[in-house]
This record gives C-alpha cells, sequence and structure tokens, in this order.
C-alpha cells in the first residue's frame, strides 16, 4: 500500500468511533435502513416513470413539425448534462466511501454533514431525469393536440378536437418552477440540509469573489463544475427567452433575432463561469498576498489559474462573430484565429488539468527513478493516471466544441459534446479531491478552524 493509501485508512480508522458514536445505535442503523428502502423504493417510481415518459415520448416527437421538434430541444435539453453530471457524483461518492476515501475532508466541518449520500444523490438524478422525460412527453403531447384543435378551428370543426387541458408553456413554466421550489424549498424533506448547502454554494460562487471571507474548496470544485455545464447554462438562457419573448409553438417566429444564436446573451452566458473562475482566482491570489504580507506585485499560480479562464474568452467571441460577418471573411480571417484560439485553451487547461490540478506534472516535475512521469504518493494504479491523462486531453477538445455559439446548431453533436464535458468532469473530481486531502494532510492547505478537526485525523494517520 502507498502513501496515499496509508493516508485514507487510517483517516477512516480515525474516524470510525466517531461516525459509530453519532450513529446512535441500533436506532440510527434502523433509521438508516428505512431510507435505504424509501429511497430504493422511489427509485423504482422514478425509473418507471422515466421508462413510461421515454416511450411516449418515442411515439409522439416524430409526430411534430421541424419547428416543434426543435423548440423540445430548447426547452428540455439543458437538464440533460445535470441529471448525468448528479448521476456521476453519485458514482464518485459510492466509489469514495467504498473505497474508505475521506473525500468529506475536503470541505468545511460546518457542511460535512450537509453532502448527499451516494444513493440520495442517484435518487435525484433519477428524480430529475423523470420529471424532465415526464415533461418532454407531455409537451409534446399537448403540442400535437393543441395543432390538430387549431386546425379543426380553421376547418369550423372545433367539436371535432378538444384543447389541450395544458397549454406545452403552463407544462414548461412547471417544470422549470418546479426544479427551483424543489432547491429552496424550506421544509425538512429530501436532504433539507443538502438542498439548503447547494443553494448557499450557488450564492457565494456568484458573490464569494467580492463579498465573502474567503473562497473555499465547495466554492472553487462548484464553479468549475459549473463551467462544464456552461453549455446547459446558455440553453436554460435560451429557453427562458423563448418562453418570455415567442410563441412557444413556435421557435422560429419572431424571437429569433433576440434568442437565437446571434444573441449576445449566449456568449455572455457561455462566459459566464469561466468569469466567475477568473474573479475566484484572483481573490485567491490576493488573500494568499495578504496572508504573506505580500506588496508587489507577483504572478502567483492563482494568476496563472485565471489566465487560464480567460484563454476561453477568445473561443466563444470569436465563434460569436460568426453570426455577424459574411461567410467569405469568417472563412479567410476569424475561423483561423477560431481554431487557434481553441487550441491554445485546450492546451493550457490539459497542462494545468495534469501538472496543477492533478499534481502529476511531466514539465515542472523530475521523472522518478523508474523513469515515469507521476509522482509516488498514487491513490489508485498507475495505469488509471496514463488513462486519465490521455482521455482528458482528448475530451477537452469536445469542451471547445460546445464554447462555439456558431455550431449551436448542430443539435446532437453539441448534446454529446456536453455529456462528454459531463463524464471528463467526473474524472477530472476523482483526482482533484485526492490532491486536495494530500495538501490537508502534508500542512500545504491553509486550514481555517473549521476544518482543523477533520485535518487533525488525516494527519493523525500519515
Amino acid at each position: 500500500m502507498n502513501g496515499s493509501n496509508t493516508m485514507m485508512a487510517g483517516a477512516h480508522q480515525q474516524h470510525s468511533p466517531a461516525r459509530e458514536a453519532g450513529n446512535g445505535g441500533a436506532t440510527s442503523v434502523s433509521g438508516a435502513h428505512t431510507r435505504a428502502r424509501t429511497s430504493s423504493a422511489l427509485n423504482l417510481v422514478f425509473l418507471g416513470i422515466l421508462c413510461f415518459a421515454v416511450a411516449i415520448l418515442m411515439r409522439t416527437f416524430p409526430a411534430l413539425t421541424y419547428a416543434q421538434r426543435s423548440l423540445v430541444q430548447v426547452y428540455f435539453q439543458p437538464f440533460v448534462p445535470l441529471a448525468l453530471m448528479l448521476a456521476l457524483w453519485a458514482a464518485a461518492v459510492a466509489a469514495w466511501d467504498g473505497a474508505d476515501v475521506p473525500w468529506r475532508a475536503c470541505f468545511d466541518l460546518s457542511t460535512r454533514r450537509a453532502h448527499m449520500s451516494a444513493t440520495d444523490a442517484w435518487t435525484l438524478a433519477v428524480g430529475l431525469a423523470a420529471a424532465v422525460a415526464a415533461s418532454a412527453a407531455a409537451f409534446s403531447h399537448a403540442t400535437l393536440v393543441k395543432t390538430a384543435h387549431v386546425h379543426a378551428l380553421k376547418a369550423g370543426t372545433p367539436e371535432r378536437f378538444a384543447p389541450p387541458l395544458l397549454s406545452p408553456t403552463a407544462i414548461v413554466v412547471a417544470l422549470y418552477l418546479g426544479v427551483l421550489a424543489f432547491v429552496v424549498w424550506p421544509q425538512n424533506v429530501f436532504n433539507a440540509a443538502a438542498r439548503k448547502h447547494f443553494a448557499t454554494t450557488v450564492a457565494r460562487v456568484f458573490v464569494a469573489p467580492m463579498w465573502c471571507p474567503r473562497v473555499n474548496f465547495s466554492d472553487f470544485l462548484f464553479a468549475d463544475v459549473l463551467t462544464s455545464l456552461a453549455k446547459s447554462l446558455a440553453d436554460v438562457e435560451r429557453a427562458v427567452c423563448h418562453l418570455v419573448v415567442t410563441d412557444s409553438s413556435d421557435p422560429l417566429s419572431k424571437g429569433m433575432p433576440v434568442c437565437g444564436n446571434a444573441s449576445w446573451s449566449v456568449p455572455f452566458a457561455l462566459a459566464l463561469p469561466s468569469l466567475i473562475r477568473f474573479a475566484q482566482c484572483l481573490r485567491a491570489h490576493r488573500d494568499a498576498a495578504h496572508a504573506r504580507g505580500v506588496t508587489t506585485m507577483y504572478m502567483s499560480l492563482d494568476l496563472w489559474n485565471a489566465l487560464k479562464y480567460l484563454t476561453a474568452l477568445p473561443v466563444i467571441c470569436l465563434s460569436y462573430l460568426n453570426h455577424h460577418v459574411d461567410a467569405e471573411e469568417w472563412v479567410s480571417t476569424w475561423r483561423p484565429l477560431w481554431l487557434l484560439a481553441a487550441v491554445v485553451n485546450t492546451t493550457y487547461s490539459v497542462y494545468w488539468d495534469v501538472t496543477r490540478d492533478w499534481e502529476l506534472g511531466a514539465i515542472h516535475r523530475v521523472i522518478d527513478s523508474r523513469r515515469q512521469l507521476l509522482r509516488h504518493d498514487l491513490l489508485y494504479s498507475r495505469e488509471f493516471y496514463y488513462y486519465l491523462i490521455a482521455s482528458n486531453t482528448a475530451m477537452r477538445f469536445a469542451w471547445s466544441y460546445k464554447l462555439s455559439s456558431h455550431l449551436r446548431s448542430r443539435v446532437a453533436a453539441n448534446l454529446v459534446a456536453a455529456c462528454v464535458e459531463a463524464v471528463r468532469r467526473f474524472q477530472w473530481i476523482f483526482v482533484r479531491v485526492e490532491v486536495e486531502i494530500r495538501k490537508i494532510a502534508n500542512g500545504e492547505r491553509k486550514l481555517v478552524h473549521e476544518r482543523v478537526e477533520l485535518a487533525e485525523a488525516v494527519n493523525a494517520a500519515v
């Protein structure tokens, strides 16, 4: 067992008595079994709804017109990468817990109990998928009924087709408001602590760089995940714009100049996560300089990290120009610059993933005695890290693809690219959490009082 594995095992032993004491004996065990049975029942119900909704959608979707099918994609596609990300997070938590990895040590002690279990995260992912599929099926059916009713009215036979019980617009609004209400609902149902922690983290991500006392690991991690969901964020913006501006039955109506790919709001939504991370890096640099008493300007790792997020902006902005210049000018001038910007962003991001986020570096690190490019204290097998480096590099190019609004009309390709990015982020998180735990154990991470207890437990294992 290598050094990291020893650290994980020792941390688990250190926490076992506290965990058992906190369980409250047989009562807590019984409660855990009850929650597990409830989660299993919910999963079965959600999976049944999901399968039934997909079956209906497969029958109704082909009958829609091209414009109507486009609108189904506009309204419901943003939730697909999000549901996938939740399911992958559940898989990560299950893997960490199964391997006794003290991943909660990365977070403040005050929020450690707020993190969902793997079972609850999986239930949430399946529940979201079921709600989205059911809403999409209901929307498609209501759209067909509404279209038939309109044709019957024009033919003078309104009695042949009654209008739908719920309008397509009402179904979409109910889904979006329902998701929002679930997150902020104050009642103590379905992990109220986790929902509150999530809502608080979302708020902190937007204000922490300016007004919060510090930017913590939860803020960094969530903002990084948000960069992977930039395409979904832009799709939500377009969906809400269509609801407000256009007739919900026609995505090609008067709202297209406002809500289409040529709108300024599209690149803004794509760039927002990168701008948030840029601001967080600047705040981290300022805090580190203040702690060290440094008053002169210097290029810290935080500033180099901030620069990495800035390199995403030329990719987004140059892609946006495609909608505002003629085809010849785009091909001769702007497309080569867009390709160059995408290569620079991808190369910089891959380098930072490997050498900084994962600390596996081949460039700033001396090759070890076995002529390998990895550090010696690894939690997983060496083959996993080599696979991770290769697959991360390949999938980073898909990330540049989804940042390009001029490729947005390729719906299927964009959806695949967004899902590939979710998988890439899922892989990235494994080693990023490992590195954070190692920094806590080695005293490289400056701790605040909320994390001292966990830090001491991890240090005691080393």
